[in-house]
């Protein structure tokens, strides 16, 4: 959020929440995907 903020992007906001998922389009290729983390840390 800070470096969006820095572009101008967004002013002082309170983040209520996150959501993480995943958007695969078909590439016509078999590809494995994998994740092995996600985390959000409050500075």
């Amino acid at each position: 959020m800070i470096g969006l903020k820095y572009k101008g992007w967004f002013g002082d906001v309170t983040l209520g929440g996150v959501q993480f998922g995943f958007e695969i389009a078909a590439t016509g290729q078999a590809l494995d995907f994998t994740s092995n983390s996600f985390s959000v840390l409050p500075s």
